[in-house]
């Protein structure tokens, strides 16, 4: 959960600028596994604790908690109730101290996360393309069309962990210089309404700036598996295929 709000954070930040149709995320991303890990692995410590002190989560409103059979301590771990428990010296202690030791490592883990928000590239209307550094600062050079040398378009399946895996189309466009800039489907803005044709639309157009000798196509078989995938109408999955010709 935390980690799709990344990435609608890192989507939100890069579609502000209006002139923006898709962006790819930098490995930068990294920086924030940290904060992620941290906050869902205290999560999931913090239950595990309460489960193996048998504490009631919610508890039921048909239990008298506090009373017989029950230990007189013993409340929902979100009950009211439960700040007028007696607690022993040592154990209020030693639960302030592990406090100290968790909200400095929350410090820390935050402190770095921001790192991983802004790294990006981004392909503009105009189909020039620049990129964002970890900072937000965007670079010196800004590729426009007469910097395209190379385009290659192909269907991708990739294999995620316990059924994250999904079928998806891109393009990687190589420049004079020999950089490289890669933007599937998946990157363009879905919020969007039309953001199925308009992803059609700029691969297309992008495909008609190089001669057939400055064009790899990759993947053509399995344009229909990608189309199925994504849920493009006919008109679309026949524009894909044209894409793909």
């Amino acid at each position: 959960m935390i980690a799709f709000q990344l990435e609608h954070l890192q989507e939100a930040i890069a579609f502000i600028d209006p002139t923006v149709i898709a962006n790819n995320v930098h490995a930068s991303f990294l920086f924030a596994l940290p904060f992620l890990i941290y906050v869902e692995l205290s999560t999931v410590i913090f239950f595990a604790v309460q489960l193996s002190n048998k504490t009631p989560i919610f508890g039921s409103s048909k239990i008298e908690y506090g009373q017989t059979p029950w230990d007189k301590n013993c409340f929902p771990l979100f009950d009211r109730r439960r700040k007028n428990a007696i607690k022993r010296p040592s154990s209020v202690k030693f639960r302030r101290r592990m406090l100290v030791v968790w909200l400095v490592g929350f410090l820390i883990v935050s402190m770095i996360a921001p790192l991983g928000l802004f790294g990006r590239d981004c392909l503009h209307n105009d189909y020039s393309i620049n990129s964002y550094n970890t900072f937000n600062h965007v670079s010196d050079k800004v590729y426009s069309t007469g910097d395209y040398h190379h385009l290659i378009l192909k269907t991708i399946y990739y294999s995620g962990y316990r059924g994250g895996s999904y079928w998806c189309y891109g393009m990687s466009i190589e420049m004079t210089d020999g950089k490289t800039f890669k933007f599937n489907n998946r990157q363009f803005d879905y919020r969007d309404a039309d953001y199925k044709d308009n992803c059609l639309k700029t691969m297309a157009e992008i495909k008609q700036l190089f001669s057939s000798d400055s064009i790899t196509i990759i993947g053509a078989d399995d344009v229909d598996k990608v189309a199925d995938y994504i849920g493009l109408s006919e008109s679309q999955t026949r524009e894909l295929r044209k894409l793909f010709t």
